[in-house]
């Protein structure tokens, strides 16, 4: 009887999709008339959901409250509020956060951890992202002060102090609590107002 000869196996590769692919996906219009927002955590591709009402009316007073605190900090000519856009982590993470507050002078494709002052996520029905895999990619890229507003139990929970695995400082406040920003002391928020 004669052995069967096989070809040596070879498992497929998975490969990570880049940022700079995700881009060009995007430019070449195969994301159109899909509502979602692309988000690429490690080469993956994670599709996220519109937000609802209830994020949308957090996240615009969230806005609003920081305006009115950078105002009377004196610090708009500084710093500005960025709704939306993305900020990416290397060659395969491309994360979009809810609201960024910036520096004035950075730009938008190429923002580091440095023009960052505060990241923000307003979670609803993505809690367990936010504080899971999202803490660990910010604090990773050295984003130096990252909060989470966590609508159903209006909390606002405060990482600080990042590594490149986790955050060493997480820490919750609620109303009627004030908070400063770290890397600007001087601007002040009422935690009731983000609610």
């Amino acid at each position: 009887m004669n052995a069967v000869i096989r070809p040596e196996e070879h498992p497929p590769e998975v490969v990570p999709l880049s940022v700079a692919a995700l881009r060009l996906l995007d430019e070449q219009g195969f994301f159109s008339g899909d509502t979602s927002r692309q988000e690429l955590v490690d080469g993956v591709l994670i599709m996220v959901p519109p937000p609802g009402s209830t994020h949308q009316f957090v996240e615009s007073q969230t806005v609003e409250v920081l305006l009115d605190a950078l105002t009377r900090a004196g610090l708009r000519s500084r710093l500005r509020v960025q709704p939306g856009g993305g900020f990416q982590i290397g060659e395969h993470t491309l994360l979009g956060p809810d609201l960024m507050l910036v520096r004035r002078n950075s730009q938008p494709k190429d923002w580091t951890a440095e023009d960052v002052v505060i990241m923000i996520e307003i979670a609803w029905s993505s809690l367990t992202h936010d504080l899971g895999d999202k803490a660990r990619l910010y604090a990773a890229a050295g984003i130096a002060e990252y909060w989470v507003l966590d609508v159903a139990d209006s909390a606002l929970i405060i990482h600080r102090d990042p590594s490149p695995t986790h955050y060493g400082s997480i820490r919750t406040a609620r109303a009627p609590d004030e908070v400063s920003a770290l890397l600007v002391p001087e601007l002040t928020v009422a935690v009731g107002d983000l609610f």
